[in-house]
């Protein structure tokens, strides 16, 4: 019996050219395939319910999505309140319908998605989020301004991870109004991330093709994660939109829709599963060290000078680098940047070499020197505090010859005068930093400073979030011991780190 012939027309097609480099290569490859047949980008929606949102988030595409061939995939997920009915009636020249009976996950739907799309760029909308005016163009903007640029998110309500602009609205016409003065294309606001949250985003086919699909062995929390993690590592950018601001109408800090306890399960097996999969690396530790208030002490200095080279010392897995890389980009003049890197832990080596475009050193902070020359670099981010270190004020000074004169370290110094020892003296034993600090006051640190011939030095400080009865403990000495409300004994006290900017 003779099969099934499959014949695939490519008369019309060239071979791909090679690119310059691998991105710019796998680009050709998909960009060989645009023919008039197949749309600019695929939008997709997927719906399981909340017909009244669901509406809303359609009318929302159709209204600003204007000058852009897309087709619109619409995906009912197991509803039953008349969604697929909806769907039918939404007129659009490019449309399709996905109807999945029952609801068995996330991994299912998603897989389905990626069957039926035929654009080089995919743009996924939860049916929750409402777009705004210019929101799919400068999705576009961004993402075909650099072949490395894999995945971009825009800003917007009620999401975590420091994506959320905080615009000042009460209803979705107000909300229109602000984003319209909102969404000004700016490439400076563009922010380079090592995770994104995404209630929207847009992706480039090769990037999925690249690195897989969604992991379905994350149920519900942490596959975005995982997602995010392995498009960085396969050499992709991934950015947040600072220029642009969609409405999430999902109220994420109320737990909408999800039992507490089952919530706190889902996150702790998520979380244990991409510490299982990244061999030992937090999602959460490991990469939302940002370090912004330490990033914003950088005098000007640093921000005026034209070329400058960045050094992040055991920053993890570098998040504090691209924060820096991010504020410089808008708050500077500095057109070439040099970024490096050094950890003694090897479980972060691969992912320094995503952040940093010079070298990337794993050693023992003994061995530092070997890496970088003295007065070398002009700004240096120390990620751990400097007394979690041996010798912490022998490594300060070495750390200040690596500087060229006037450069800058931004460091920690953990407050070991703090709550924790005052509930210790009081028997409490239970509230100990694990971290073992060494004790080193601040003014002894200003002291040992001051005989380096260092004078200028910068100091800020992050408090301990104390509960109602750390409060009241506080309190309570402090009333018996007689002393003012504004005594800085107790600002110390409460303290739980310094940061300091101390320049060469």
């Amino acid at each position: 019996m003779q099969g099934e012939v499959i014949i695939i027309d490519t008369q019309t097609m060239e071979t791909p050219k090679v690119g310059s480099n691998l991105y710019e290569s796998r680009k050709n490859n998909y960009t060989n395939r645009e023919r008039a047949t197949i749309p600019e980008v695929s939008i997709y929606v997927v719906a399981y319910n909340r017909l009244d949102k669901t509406r809303y988030c359609i009318e929302c595409i159709l209204a600003h999505t204007k000058n852009v061939d897309y087709e619109l995939i619409l995906l009912d997920n197991g509803s039953t309140d008349g969604t697929l009915e909806f769907f039918e009636s939404v007129v659009h020249p490019r449309k399709k319908i996905i109807r999945i009976t029952k609801n068995i996950g996330t991994g299912f739907l998603l897989s389905e998605i990626l069957r039926h799309y035929t654009a080089n760029i995919l743009v996924g909308v939860c049916n929750d989020v409402y777009v705004t005016e210019n929101w799919l163009a400068n999705i576009l903007r961004c993402i075909k301004s650099d072949c490395r640029i894999g995945l971009v998110v825009p800003m917007s309500s009620n999401v975590s991870n420091l994506q959320d602009p905080r615009l000042n609205f009460k209803t979705c016409e107000e909300m229109q109004a602000q984003a319209r003065l909102f969404n000004i294309s700016n490439p400076k606001k563009w922010q380079e991330r090592m995770r994104l949250v995404t209630p929207i985003m847009g992706i480039r086919r090769e990037v999925l093709d690249t690195v897989g699909v969604f992991d379905t062995g994350f149920f519900h929390d942490f596959g975005e994660d995982d997602m995010c993690f392995r498009i960085r590592r396969a050499g992709y950018k991934m950015i947040l939109l600072g220029d642009t601001f969609v409405h999430h109408d999902h109220n994420i800090f109320i737990g909408e829709n999800k039992d507490s306890e089952v919530f706190r399960e889902s996150l702790a097996r998520g979380a244990q599963n991409f510490k299982d999969k990244h061999y030992g690396i937090d999602a959460w530790e490991d990469i939302l060290n940002m370090e912004t208030p330490l990033i914003q002490m950088l005098p000007n200095v640093i921000k005026q000078k034209i070329k400058l080279h960045l050094l992040g010392i055991d920053i993890r897995c570098g998040a504090p680098l691209l924060e820096l890389k991010n504020y410089l980009r808008c708050n500077s003049n500095v057109q070439q940047l040099l970024i490096s890197g050094f950890t003694t832990q090897a479980k972060y080596y691969a992912d320094l070499q995503t952040v940093c475009n010079t070298e990337v050193a794993c050693d023992r902070m003994d061995y530092l020197e070997e890496y970088f020359d003295k007065e070398s670099v002009g700004c240096i981010l120390l990620g751990e505090p400097i007394n979690t270190y041996d010798k912490p004020i022998r490594i300060i000074g070495r750390l200040l010859a690596l500087l060229e004169k006037g450069g800058v370290l931004l460091c920690k110094l953990t407050n070991t005068m703090d709550v924790r020892m005052l509930y210790g003296i009081l028997g409490n034993r239970e509230i100990v930093d694990k971290e073992m600090p060494i004790h080193i006051s601040i003014d002894d640190l200003f002291i040992c400073l001051q005989q380096m011939n260092i004078e200028d030095i910068k100091i800020s400080a992050i408090n301990h979030q104390l509960d109602e009865n750390g409060r009241g403990v506080i309190n309570t000495i402090f009333q018996t011991l007689e002393l003012p409300e504004d005594s800085e004994i107790i600002n110390r006290i409460v303290c739980k780190e310094y940061l300091l900017c101390i320049q060469k």
